[in-house]
This record gives structure tokens, sequence and C-alpha cells, in this order.
């Protein structure tokens, strides 16, 4: 679903740029958030990878 989501907007709308929400941690159960930076660090990192990997499925780089 979220591919069809993506490629939608792409080739349907004015859109010319995303976000990925990375300030959010604190909203998340205290047991799921990144205990240091260095937790911190890796989550962000791992929510632009996976961005990142939904758009070059598309072909978008």
């Amino acid at each position: 679903m979220l591919q069809e989501g993506l490629a939608a907007l792409l080739t349907n709308s004015d859109c010319d740029h995303f976000e990925v929400e990375t300030y959010t941690w604190d909203v998340l159960p205290s047991a799921a958030r990144p205990a240091d930076d260095a937790g911190l660090a890796a989550g962000i990192a791992a929510e632009l990878a996976f961005a990142r990997e939904q758009f070059a499925a598309l072909g978008v780089s």
C-alpha cells in the first residue's frame, strides 16, 4: 500500500519533496525508545534507509 501511495504522489500531484519525520521518538512507549544517543542515531538512520529503499523500488534516486 505504501508503494502505491508514493507512486500516486510522484505521478499525479505537484508534490516535489518528501520529509522523513525523525523527531517524534518521545511519543513511542518507553520500552521502544532509544536508550541513548547512539540508539537514536541508529533509529534515525534506519528510518532514512527505509525511505531511500522505498523510493529506489520506484526507480527514484
